[in-house]
Order: C-alpha cells, then sequence, then structure tokens
C-alpha cells in the first residue's frame, strides 16, 4: 500500500471550539427566547382555565333556565295568550262586562246589575277589580254560573255570596236573587 494514499488530517482547535460555540450559543438563544413565551403560556393557561369555568357556570345557568321554562310550560304563543287572557294589561272594564255577561246568558241567570270599584294592588304590577252584581235564576243556574266563572279565561275570585229566595205565588217555582263580590286582576300599565 501507497502510504501516502492514506493520511490523517490533523484535528485544528478552531473547529471543535467553533461547534462548542455555536452549542452554547443555540442553547442561549433558546433559553433566552423561550422565557418570555413560557410566561405568555401561563398566562393564556390560567386564562383558559378561569374562561371554562365560567362556561361550566354559564351552562348550569342555561340548564337551569330550560327546566324552569319547560316547569312553567310557558314555550308557546298560544299559553302566553292565555296567560295574558287571565290577567290582561290593563282594567278593560268592557271586556269584565262581556265575560260575565256571556257566562250568565250560558247559565240561564238573568243579570240585573253590576258595578266596579277599584282594589288594592295585590302584588307589584297586579291590582284588583271589585265587582258587585246581581243576578236571578234557581239554585242550578247559581252553582253553574260559579262554575263557569271558575272555568273563565280570566281569572274570577268569588269573595262573597248573598242569596234571597222568593217562591212566585203563581207557582211552586222558586226564584234566588243572588249578590255576588268578585275580584278580577290586571296587570298595571
Amino acid at each position: 500500500m501507497n502510504e501516502q494514499e492514506i493520511r490523517f488530517a490533523d484535528s485544528s482547535n478552531k473547529t471543535s471550539l467553533i461547534g462548542v460555540l455555536t452549542i452554547v450559543l443555540a442553547i442561549a438563544g433558546y433559553t433566552f427566547m423561550s422565557r418570555p413565551i413560557s410566561g405568555q403560556l401561563d398566562t393564556l393557561q390560567t386564562d383558559l382555565t378561569s374562561k371554562t369555568t365560567t362556561l361550566n357556570g354559564l351552562k348550569t345557568q342555561l340548564d337551569t333556565l330550560n327546566k324552569a321554562e319547560q316547569d312553567l310550560q310557558l314555550t308557546s304563543e298560544v299559553q302566553r295568550q292565555e296567560s295574558l287572557k287571565a290577567v290582561p294589561v290593563g282594567v278593560n272594564e268592557d271586556q269584565v262586562i262581556k265575560d260575565v255577561i256571556q257566562v250568565a246568558k250560558q247559565n240561564n241567570v238573568t243579570l240585573h246589575s253590576i258595578s266596579f270599584a277599584k282594589g288594592s294592588a295585590e302584588k307589584e304590577g297586579i291590582a284588583s277589580l271589585r265587582i258587585s252584581s246581581t243576578f236571578e235564576g234557581n239554585y242550578q243556574d247559581l252553582t253553574g254560573f260559579l262554575q263557569a266563572l271558575e272555568q273563565n279565561g280570566r281569572i274570577f275570585r268569588v269573595d262573597s255570596i248573598s242569596v234571597q229566595v222568593n217562591k212566585l205565588e203563581i207557582s211552586d217555582v222558586e226564584r234566588a236573587s243572588f249578590s255576588l263580590s268578585i275580584d278580577t286582576y290586571f296587570q298595571q300599565k
């Protein structure tokens, strides 16, 4: 073999020193650059945890509200309209008169008089209207009339009843004259 062909080059110290220096600079640069990013990462993780907690609280509130909505059955427009009919906005005396006359006709009761007086405020935004009225009919007519008032779309609460029974002289038919004191409710404007 030829000795000149195989030769090992002398390693220089400069190359090793440059390599070590490059590695040290890379580690220092990485450390220097990653510190601010690490701080931002910690801040973002804390923010994410906080927002996750808030989101879970809002989901719980939403679930509670959805359950309450189902319990109250206020999901349809028809139910909302029925609620407004039960306790309408404003006094609407003319509608009260129509309701009472209609219930009286349906139960063969003759309406003789009706008068109104404002009642007291029951709850915030809700007030009552006191109705005093006199009717004539028999006992069955009276009970039917009272049941029909209870089933009316608008809330009527009978506060007092006064009954006077009259027997007609011509026949054995008994007629009752009765006075009612009724409360109905409305939403104040």
